[in-house]
Order: structure tokens, then sequence, then C-alpha cells
């Protein structure tokens, strides 16, 4: 059993919680990205029959950036190490994102799997036994957005139930 949602909001990457005097603030950014998702992600499970069972999981997270207008490089300690082949750019396809800063896949999986357990889909994130993460530049013309994809797994083998 699974599901996919394709969540239209341009995607984020977790950011430390802020304190002040003791209180914990969470950036209000991450907030209102969740807010978005939540809703939209209840919607792909309740079509897809999902049912909250606790046993494993498996999700795949595709984040899709806003393409900038100019072909991006990586500068690392003043030199530049990487850019996106110019024949790759002009296709006008998805590329793949490379940063050396920000942007971690580590911190880009941690709001979609809140949001996941937030829209009652896992009662805990600690389900997933395989996690997937990808990050890409969007095609010419297209906007950013999050894809997700949910599978049940069994207990004892890698075949997705």
């Amino acid at each position: 059993m699974e599901f996919v949602c394709i969540i239209p909001l341009e995607p984020r990457s977790w950011s430390r919680n802020r304190t002040n005097r003791g209180r914990v603030y969470r950036d209000p950014k991450d907030t209102a990205w969740k807010r978005g998702a939540v809703p939209l992600l209840r919607v792909a499970a309740r079509e897809a029959c999902w049912v909250r069972d606790g046993g494993p999981v498996v999700v795949e997270i595709v984040q899709v950036f806003k393409r900038p207008k100019g072909r991006p490089t990586m500068v690392h300690g003043g030199e530049r190490v990487a850019e996106v082949p110019r024949e790759v750019w002009a296709t006008g396809e998805r590329v793949r994102l490379v940063t050396l800063c920000g942007k971690d896949v580590d911190r880009l999986a941690s709001l979609p799997l809140d949001a996941l357990v937030d829209a009652g889909v896992l009662l805990d994130d600690g389900q997933v036994v395989e996690l997937r993460v990808s990050k890409w530049w969007a095609a010419s013309g297209r906007g950013a957005c999050t894809e997700m994809r949910v599978s049940k797994c069994g207990w004892d083998s890698e075949e997705v139930v």
C-alpha cells in the first residue's frame, strides 16, 4: 500500500528552534509550510485508504527548488569547485541540486516527516525504516514543490506491501 502527494510549496530546510529566556520559538516559515502540507497529506492518505498501523514504512521525498535565472556554481574557500555543465542547464529539464552549505538532505527531510506525523499518516517518524531524499532545480517554467511517496513494507523483507 502506498500513496503519493505533491505539495506545491517551496521546500524548506529545517531551521533550529530559537530560544529566548528559556522559551523555545519555532521558525514561523516552518510552521506555515507544515500548515499548508498537512491537509494535502491527509487528503492523499484518505484517497489511498491508508491505514495507520505502526508498522515499517518507506518514505521518498523529492524536493524541487525554483530554478535560478543563471547557471548555479558552487564556491568553496573563494574558489569555484563545481558548476552545472552548460549543456545540461540549457536543456531546461530538472537538474540535480548540489550545495556546499544549507539545503542538506538531512535537514530537508525533517519538516516533511513531521508533517506526516501531524497529518496522522505515521504514529511517529521512527516507523520510517528507509528514507530516500533528493533535491533538484525545477525544470524551466515549473514551480517549486515537494513530492512525497509513502509505502508500507514487510517486517522481514525489502518488498513493499
